[in-house]
């Protein structure tokens, strides 16, 4: 057994043993799932895994996991293992409940813009994840995002940009990284060489940025210059095609060109290059040698997230190459160093058993909610400022917020409405509403706006019909959602308010719909992600007790 991450027991382990150290394997939840982890450790020598919402259901479970899976691996290996997560904040939040509800990176930057959170927030907000995540024995986490997010289209950046200012983006990134650092995680630019003007989702295939260097050194790599700069100890590679670059037309995870090339000479990255997920389907489809070929570019640890048999197979297949010379062993003995080196580091940092056990303090809390209560955007004005009383808010509560097995846990703005007894009548509908659901929704405004508007005659404001859409644009139910408010709107000449709690970018859509009707533009407000702490900022905002001051950081058009 190796007893120490010390690299001078390298010309004394087997080539399993190095290549295991290169794999950061994800597992199905509970005890079941530690057993399907023990086979591939023990087959393989994984020496890192990653954890998700299954992994991560609540504090108690996820410290006893990430307990169960440091003592598993320690045991194999030797070494103790990064364990990693996606915790970005907003919509990227795989651990919820229990935790300090952290606002993703629009949020975080639409305050700093508008509503007086200063960088040294930002900062304080990333310390106080790292704080948390090291309290439950995580030690790597896969954030902040450095993805400058200038394509409105984009399906799988949007809100967990910063926005679409370089410096911006480069500065706040920094500044959660730096409080990443200092409470004791393994902070990661991601996804490098930029992911932000894409319109294909990499899940799904393959994003391609068609810009030349001078614009790429302008735009996408301001935020990873200046990280690499600070020295980030973790880089992660996006799946996306950057002919400029590798005019071979590999994605950047497996071109040699951008991650040698750029990432490491241009750059000067010395840290850990890891993979984005190998079974996202960028990959998985296009590339059935692809564990090889990232590794022959220049990945030091591969993400898999999902199947025992594939990281078994990357393994094997990894190890074959070395055997027939496909790849150095000295590569290999490079990349070992770095995770080596890193896991080294970090557990100097903090021992796990040691670090506090609190989560979710209250001073971690205030700011949470100070940064989302700042970021309410107003985006477009209408006739009102803020929500007349007896106004109607019909609520599009979504289930799963990334495709990645994130939930809500029973979160949502009708509920809390409800809950406080507001002066503002309520319904849900479901992400995609059918016809039907929104034809009773409607019912049901109609028949409590007859009624408050008799209950307050008089009144300077008729009461309003509210919609909380989320991604209204990639979900034809919710267009067909705006089509008959306005409508409905346009016949009862009552006012029209609309919360986006995602993308921003939707609002010309919905401006679009009232200019068909000769309806003036409705007010617009973004709270740029439907979450525990921007549900109470929203509820606040409608409830009259706060004012929407944030500032969005990238542009909408119309």
């Amino acid at each position: 057994m190796i007893e120490h991450t010390s690299w001078q027991y390298k010309k004394h382990v087997p080539l399993e043993w190095k290549i295991g150290q290169m794999l950061a394997v994800g597992f199905p939840a509970g005890a079941d799932g530690i057993s399907s982890l023990a086979r591939v450790v023990k087959a393989s020598y994984a020496g890192n895994v990653i954890l998700f919402t299954r992994n991560t259901p609540d504090v108690a479970e996820t410290r006893k996991t990430a307990a169960s899976v440091k003592t598993l691996i320690r045991e194999v290996t030797g070494v103790s293992p990064l364990i990693a997560i996606d915790q970005e904040g907003g919509i990227v939040s795989r651990l919820k409940g229990g935790l300090t509800p952290l606002p993703g990176a629009m949020a975080q930057a639409a305050a700093y813009l508008g509503g007086g959170i200063q960088k040294s927030d930002i900062k304080a907000l990333g310390k106080i994840c790292a704080e948390e995540l090291r309290s439950l024995g995580i030690n790597w986490d896969l954030a902040p995002v450095a993805d400058v997010n200038s394509n409105p289209s984009n399906p799988v950046i949007g809100v967990r940009s910063y926005g679409e200012n370089p410096k911006l983006v480069a500065d706040l990134a920094s500044s959660f990284a730096a409080g990443l650092n200092e409470g004791g995680v393994l902070a990661t630019a991601k996804h490098f060489p930029g992911h932000g003007d894409t319109s294909v989702d990499s899940h799904l295939d393959i994003p391609l940025v068609p810009h030349g260097i001078e614009r790429l050194e302008a735009v996408e790599f301001v935020p990873f210059r200046r990280l690499v700069d600070e020295g980030i100890p973790a880089v992660m590679t996006a799946h996306i095609r950057l002919p400029s670059v590798e005019p071979d037309m590999l994605p950047a995870t497996l071109s040699s060109r951008v991650l040698q090339g750029l990432l490491r000479k241009k750059l000067g990255f010395e840290g850990i290059i890891c993979s984005d997920c190998m079974e996202m389907k960028a990959i998985a489809d296009h590339f059935p040698n692809a564990f090889v070929m990232a590794v022959k570019a220049g990945v030091d640890i591969l993400f898999i997230s999902h199947t025992a048999e594939k990281q078994l197979y990357a393994a094997h297949s990894i190890y074959e190459a070395v055997k027939k010379s496909e790849i150095a062993e000295s590569q290999i003995d490079a990349s070992v160093e770095r995770i080596l080196a890193a896991k080294e580091k970090i557990n100097q940092t903090s021992a796990f058993d040691a670090y506090k056990k609190t989560v979710a303090g209250p001073h971690a809390v205030a700011l949470a909610k100070k940064i989302s209560r700042t970021s309410l955007s107003v985006l477009a004005q209408g006739s009102i400022t803020k929500p007349p009383s007896g106004s109607v808010l019909v609520d599009v509560v979504p289930g799963n917020i990334t495709n990645a097995e994130d939930s809500l846990h029973s979160v949502s703005i009708h509920a809390e409405l409800t809950r406080q007894n507001a002066p503002i009548f309520s319904c849900a509908l479901p992400l995609n509403p059918e016809e039907e659901d929104i034809a009773a929704a409607l019912s049901c405004a109609e028949r409590y706006l007859s009624a408050s508007a008799s209950a307050i005659q008089g009144a300077e404001a008729k009461p309003a019909l509210i919609l909380a859409l989320h991604a209204p644009m990639l979900h034809s139910g919710q267009m067909k959602l705006v089509q008959a408010s306005v409508r409905f709107t346009q016949d009862r000449s009552c006012p029209l308010l609309v919360i986006l709690t995602r993308n921003p970018y939707d609002a010309p859509s919905i401006v679009k719909e009232a200019a068909r009707a000769n309806l003036p533009a409705p007010t617009i407000v973004c709270s740029y992600e439907y979450s525990e702490v921007s549900v109470a900022s929203i509820v606040a905002f409608l409830t009259g007790k706060l004012e929407a001051k944030g500032i969005c950081p990238v542009t909408v058009e119309g």
